[in-house]
């Protein structure tokens, strides 16, 4: 596999996942799916409030009730925050240059596989 082909499969890739970003923006923001991810949001928090509950009573000595009552608040704050407008546009924004960068690069190494001796070059060869 050539150095444009990796290239291209990795912005396939970011591609993939800016696309990803873009429709969880639009089902936030778009009036028709607003009210939907609100209460999906509320859902989750109120989940997060109760591995919070579940860890304040929880028994001290048990160490593996706490830890899943971490791991399970974490995982509703990560949900939580991807489910935030702001974030997705920081993620479009951070995945298009990234793109951009890898673009640039395909685009100097074609360039360079494609030398090809004209003119006076060949007569050097």
């Amino acid at each position: 596999m050539t150095a444009p082909q990796q290239i291209q499969m990795k912005i396939d890739a970011l591609a993939l996942k800016r696309s990803f970003w873009r429709d969880m923006h639009n089902a936030i923001t778009a009036p028709q799916t607003r009210d939907l991810m609100e209460n999906y949001k509320k859902r989750i928090e109120a989940t997060a409030a109760d591995y919070v509950a579940k860890y304040d009573l929880g028994d001290p000595t048990d160490s593996i009730s706490f830890a899943k009552n971490q791991e399970g608040r974490s995982l509703c704050s990560k949900i939580l925050l991807e489910l935030d407008s702001q974030e997705c546009e920081k993620n479009i924004a951070d995945l298009d240059s990234r793109i951009k960068v890898l673009e640039n690069e395909k685009i100097k190494s074609a360039k360079a596989a494609k030398k090809v001796a004209t003119g006076y070059d060949v007569d050097l060869k």
